[in-house]
């Protein structure tokens, strides 16, 4: 039998480990290529082993919304959005990671990096460029004065929900090990356009609300149980 106040002090912490997730994603609605982060779901089964000692432990899994965001139109050279399927593929420097994120610019030796200063990787290797104002093509190639110096890498995984957010939310990697990066085929680039984020801000207010009224009702229970545990010494000490 599951003990009640274990069971109770499991939604507390599922209810905290929401609202953490909700504020992530509010925090991040503006920023781009961001993916918000959504409870995942699991089998009964596994939800059965779980009881007894364990629930008490419980935290929510969550796992991204892979969803494509809004694509809007900057004009910069240097911002790349993918239409569709697909990742960017990033080096650094605890290995390979990916992001949606295209507000990409040159740093001091000319390599095409990330704001945050990752490598952008090509399909031969870091892309390095003369100009600040190359022209990508749909596919991904990549000219600079004229010439091909490379193309985008963009990677595919069979199931991208499973990618793990960084702090900032819109770079990723692939912790698992079946998460095996496969390239894109055909992968439609658009140049001076950004992706937004995927969150819903309206949304996501709404889920942050019902989660604190839960919270409210789940700490009730709890004052009653306490309550009740306490008449109880009292009767206990009456004979």
């Amino acid at each position: 039998m599951i003990d009640a106040l274990d069971a109770a002090a499991a939604s507390l912490s599922g209810d905290l480990a929401r609202m953490s997730s909700i504020g992530h994603n509010l925090a991040n609605a503006t920023t781009p290529g961001y993916k918000r982060q959504v409870g995942a779901s699991q089998s009964f089964e596994a939800s059965l082993g779980e009881q007894g000692a364990a629930l008490a432990r419980a935290i929510p899994r969550f796992a991204i919304d892979a969803k494509q965001g809004a694509l809007r139109v900057t004009d910069a050279p240097l911002d790349f959005a993918i239409d569709g399927d697909g990742f960017f593929e990033l080096r650094t420097g605890s290995g390979p990671a990916y992001t949606r994120r295209g507000d990409f610019r040159l740093d001091g030796t000319g390599q095409l990096v990330t704001q945050s200063g990752h490598l952008v990787m090509g399909a031969g290797g870091p892309l390095v460029l003369r100009s600040a104002a190359p022209v990508i093509t749909r596919d991904g190639r990549v000219l600079d004065d004229g010439q091909e110096v490379g193309q985008l890498k963009v990677v595919t995984f069979s199931d991208p929900r499973s990618l793990t957010p960084s702090d900032s939310g819109a770079v990723f990697t692939a912790a698992d090990a079946a998460l095996a990066a496969a390239p894109e085929r055909t992968p439609r680039i658009l140049q001076g356009h950004l992706e937004a984020s995927n969150v819903n801000t309206a949304a996501e207010m709404v889920k942050l609300i019902e989660t604190v009224r839960h919270f409210e009702s789940v700490q009730k229970v709890v004052q009653g149980f306490d309550e009740m545990r306490e008449r109880a010494l009292r009767k206990l000490g009456e004979f």
